[in-house]
């Protein structure tokens, strides 16, 4: 019931304007409603209340990426891309899955940042890097790379994930595309 949830935020936010989960949802009500419009000016005040009570150790990035989503989907992407320069070196991504970084380079693609999606994903390459997720998280580094053109960062990316994993069919798969887009058609025919 986002109608209802808007009238008890509202309510709220007399006494708690400052409060960046009363602006978030807000922002979230309206946008569920509809009236996108509305929501931008509470979704750029939830950011900065957001930039402005966090640590410089660490960020909530749960509450983060709650925000960086809906600043993706209501097109406010420099609010979106300055969020994620501002606090990406804080993150403590989980070291057991690539979730959390997946779906901030999925918001970098989105706002059209793949540059900046490769800057996230550098900075976390140590918590990746000879560990389970090597290979998915070079995948990823290549894809990326692929978005901003970095068509070097790309092959590499897909070469060293194939020499931590060589049985794995999806490097295997994505790099005969690579290698397809090349026309390179005899070792993407070798992959395939």
């Amino acid at each position: 019931d986002y109608e209802r949830g808007l009238e008890l935020a509202m309510g709220l936010s007399e006494n708690y304007h400052t409060s960046v989960y009363i602006q978030f949802t807000i922002a979230l009500c309206l946008v569920q409603l509809g009236r996108a419009d509305g929501a931008k000016v509470h979704l750029e005040m939830a950011a900065f209340l957001f930039s402005s009570c966090q640590d410089s150790a660490s960020i909530e990035i749960d509450t983060w990426l709650a925000i960086l989503r809906l600043l993706a989907r209501t097109g406010l992407t420099s609010t979106a891309s300055k969020l994620i320069t501002d606090h990406y070196q804080k993150a403590k991504w989980d070291p057991e899955s690539l979730g959390e970084i997946k779906e901030v380079n999925k918001i970098c693609l989105v706002i059209e940042e793949p540059a900046l999606g490769l800057q996230v994903l550098d900075h976390a390459f140590k918590l990746y890097n000879e560990t389970a997720l090597t290979s998915e998280y070079l995948i990823l580094v290549a894809t990326t790379a692929h978005a901003a053109d970095e068509t070097d960062l790309e092959i590499q990316s897909y070469i060293k994930a194939l020499e931590i994993d060589p049985l794995n069919t999806e490097v295997h798969s994505k790099l005969s595309r690579f290698l397809g887009r090349s026309k390179n058609w005899d070792m993407a025919s070798e992959h395939i």
